[in-house]
């Protein structure tokens, strides 16, 4: 039998002794996505209102070469109330979760990939005390000495953060029967 945890749930027809991994419906091998109910931060979405925008970089110089420059800003932060780096998902949308744009590791303006490259990025990092929102604005001087950055004045974006009681080792797997 396969090591799928003490407590395993397979379809009929299927026999428990000798059920592999796709033909399983529930099984306990693997740590459950554990939320607090009673902590008001491990379920919130957060809006962020770019009332003034983020700082840009300095441009890079025009020296007849594409350049291009970056410069991070923590926009928000927030104690997750744990002592420890909990697991952590968080979606990311800019109309109230209408529809959704992705993780939060995500280019809001902008593609990072066009030339010329600007625009602005916005990520989260979870540490052993809080949750941390920063934006990365880049700017570039083309060879012609053009250069281009955006603005997010007027912007806002919504982040969904689901903070996770168990940390992200996944140490709290059942113990094996």
């Amino acid at each position: 039998m396969a090591n799928n945890g003490p407590i395993i749930v397979t379809p009929k027809g299927v026999t428990v002794s000798n059920a592999v991994n796709s033909k399983l419906i529930f099984n306990t091998r693997y740590p459950f996505a554990l939320i607090d109910s009673t902590k008001r931060t491990s379920y919130q979405v957060t809006r962020i209102i770019f009332s003034k925008d983020v700082p840009n970089p300095p441009f890079p110089p025009n020296i007849g070469v594409y350049q291009t420059a970056q410069q991070t800003t923590k926009v928000y932060s927030f104690a997750h109330g744990y002592k420890y780096r909990p697991a952590a998902l968080f979606l990311l949308a800019m109309d109230n979760f209408q529809s959704v744009i992705g993780a939060p590791e995500q280019w809001f303006v902008g593609d990072g990939f066009t030339r010329p490259l600007f625009g602005a990025y916005f990520f989260v990092t979870v540490d052993a005390t809080n949750v941390n929102f920063y934006v990365t604005k880049y700017v570039s001087t083309e060879t012609d000495g053009s250069t281009y950055s955006c603005d997010v004045t007027g912007m806002s974006l919504y982040v969904r953060s689901y903070i996770f009681a168990s940390d992200v080792l996944g140490g709290e797997v059942p113990t094996q029967a």
